[in-house]
């Protein structure tokens, strides 16, 4: 008897809350503070700064929800963590039902959620670090504009209307959003029933733009929004997001990034290939393959994979951020070809499926164990930080306004010390605790200390494995 899909994605997020809820919203770690001090300048919440004065980045949605949060919890992470829980929960469940939408994508999309849910790099990051919100909320509303699209009648006004809303909000979630129109164009070009592409290019072409109009609209709204707020953009932004063509360095990218979004599919093929071995060798004889390939679905999940990292391919600095949304595409793709290999070419006998179900079962269990362990290093992270954070403002809460605060930082560069967890944001951390002294400060390294020890506008602190001192050692 087959397990029913609900029950499935249920235990499948009850596995999501077991792995993260441990080790979410520890502390804030990297550019955190800076994306909540966006939403909180001087200690007042602004929701409409967002749309005029950016972190570089214009993401107003973003910023919204850190500002709300903040009004409610103050200061304490934990929330901001469990919110992404929550986003990434949902964003599971959306999966599945926007694959159950087309018939051609219905049978993977169960299997395709788990492999999403699952993925160690994209989904630990993404929920992990507070600032992945950007990618699971423009995730959130991606797929709530996609299955609208899908789900409502075509005639239904409200098909538009919750398909431009939900496409606008994904805008404003963040930029990667922008591909979506791409997607939808060749989805139906290539699936369009005008007939054969050869001899009815124009009509399909046709087709394409006019479904595509409904996510211009809001396409036109976000980027004046944009134009008139202080965002970079790939002209203008610093040397590591600044757009690159080196053919050499998109090809290096494109394979960093199937191997960060399709991990998980590249050890399930292994494992499917040694079963089909096994069985060419149990039945000594190989099954021709019919003609019945769903080579359409492969090719709409590639499509998806590359319209949807096409804005992040450019960008010379990798993130597993960038494999989230796009990694739903290869997921499909693989398991199109998995999926079709094992019902029509091996055309399984009970043990062999009880043997495929005892290997699923392993994978499953060891890559949940990975994927804790990733978890939990972002937990050790902001616990780091969250030490770190708290001796730091019981130590400046004497400090005159408009100070300057250098923190030396014994162990500068290492993995888990403050100059790589949380310097970028520490201006942002001194003015979210006191902003009303105006305090600024940096975390430097002894070497670049000993360069300013005589500047007498500074206040010197020492930090020495988990302890901060009132004033440096030595320098």
């Amino acid at each position: 008897m087959k397990p029913s899909p609900i029950v499935v994605i249920f235990l499948l997020i009850v596995l999501q809350i077991l792995i993260f809820i441990p080790n979410v919203g520890e502390g804030y770690i990297r550019d955190d503070l800076t994306w909540l001090e966006n939403a909180v300048p001087d200690g007042k919440v602004d929701y409409f700064r967002p749309f005029t004065k950016t972190t570089g980045f214009f993401r107003p949605m973003v910023s919204m929800t850190f500002g709300l949060q903040y009004q409610i919890y103050g200061l304490h992470p934990k929330p901001f963590g469990l919110f992404n829980l929550l986003l990434h929960s949902l964003n599971i469940v959306l999966v599945f039902l926007l694959l159950s939408c087309w018939k051609e994508s219905k049978p993977y999309a169960l299997a395709a959620s788990i492999l999403f849910a699952l993925n160690g790099k994209a989904a630990g990051t993404a929920v992990g670090w507070i600032s992945g919100r950007t990618t699971l909320l423009v995730s959130f509303f991606l797929l709530l504009s996609l299955y609208s699209f899908l789900r409502l009648p075509k005639r239904n006004p409200l098909r538009f209307v919750l398909t431009a809303v939900f496409y606008f909000a994904s805008l404003l979630s963040k930029e990667t959003a922008a591909a979506a129109p791409v997607f939808v164009f060749f989805f139906v070009f290539l699936t369009s029933h005008e007939g054969r592409l050869k001899t009815n290019l124009i009509p399909r072409i046709k087709k394409g733009l006019d479904t595509t109009a409904v996510f211009i609209v809001p396409l036109v709204c976000y980027f004046l929004l944009r134009f008139h707020s202080n965002a970079m953009t790939p002209l203008n932004a610093p040397e590591y997001y600044r757009y690159t063509f080196s053919p050499l360095l998109l090809l290096e990218n494109l394979i960093e990034y199937i191997i960060r979004a399709g991990l998980l599919d590249i050890y399930a093929i292994f494992l499917f290939f040694i079963l089909v071995l096994a069985s060419f060798v149990w039945r000594g004889n190989k099954p021709v393959l019919k003609e019945s390939f769903g080579f359409s679905t492969a090719y709409i999940g590639l499509l998806w994979f590359v319209s949807f990292l096409l804005p992040s391919v450019f960008v010379p600095v990798r993130s597993n951020l960038y494999s989230y949304f796009p990694q739903i595409g290869l997921h499909v793709s693989a398991l199109t070809v998995i999926f079709f290999i094992w019902w029509n070419k091996i055309k399984p006998q009970k043990v062999l499926r009880n043997v495929a179900l005892i290997f699923a079962c392993l994978l499953f269990l060891g890559w949940g164990s990975y994927l804790f362990h990733k978890s939990k290093s972002y937990g050790e992270d902001g616990k780091v930080s969250a030490q770190f954070t708290e001796q730091i403002i019981r130590a400046v809460s004497d400090i005159p306004s408009e100070a300057k605060v250098y923190v030396i930082d014994r162990h500068f560069g290492e993995r888990r010390s403050p100059s790589i967890l949380i310097s970028h944001g520490f201006n942002s951390l001194l003015n979210l605790y006191y902003p009303q002294k105006h305090l600024r400060g940096k975390i430097v390294s002894p070497h670049e200390a000993a360069k300013t020890k005589d500047d007498t506008a500074v206040f010197f602190f020492s930090w020495e494995n988990g302890d901060l001192s009132p004033r440096p050692l030595d320098f």
